[in-house]
């Protein structure tokens, strides 16, 4: 947004779109994303966009960049200079061009935030005292059987060997 045509390097831009344009073709056409890696390796310069007319070119950026940079962006319309270069260049490649209106005012990025308020039914709080009270004593109970266990065995053996014995 800050930038301005006279801080840019183009080298880089070129080198970017390069980047994105192979990407996209790659994608697009179901390509190996490792076809250029043994290129790098000899440090010869891999791109699959392979004819010179349709590759990036230098001069093609410098111009779409000054005609995009120079002027402000409008917000509402677009200019009539820039639709007609836009439907030059998709006709030269496509063949075929048609200009449809559009009105950015009906595109909504974030809506109005909402406040919404939400109330739940809680049980009471007593409730669920008395069900721990309840498991504790379950489990107190069975503590004291498990502790006790020994003794009870015990117990009840020599109350059956002396029913049996009598």
């Amino acid at each position: 947004m800050l930038d301005t045509p006279k801080q840019l390097d183009y080298s880089i831009l070129e080198s970017n779109a390069r980047l994105i344009s192979s990407s996209l073709i790659s994608f697009v056409f179901n390509l190996d994303s490792n076809l250029c890696t043994n290129l790098k390796e000899t440090k010869e310069e891999c791109s699959l966009l392979l004819n010179e007319s349709i590759n990036v070119d230098r001069k093609r950026l410098a111009v779409w960049i000054k005609l995009f940079g120079s002027k402000p962006r409008p917000t509402n319309t677009l200019q009539l200079q820039l639709i007609a270069n836009l439907q030059q260049v998709v006709k030269k490649f496509s063949h075929n061009s048609v200009v449809s209106e559009v009105v950015i005012n009906d595109f909504v990025l974030y809506e109005i935030v909402e406040d919404t308020l939400t109330a739940n039914i809680v049980k009471p709080a007593i409730f669920e005292l008395l069900l721990a009270a309840g498991i504790c004593v379950y489990l107190y109970g069975v503590y004291i059987l498990a502790y006790n266990a020994q003794k009870i065995l015990e117990g009840s053996i020599n109350k059956i060997r002396r029913n049996l014995l009598l």
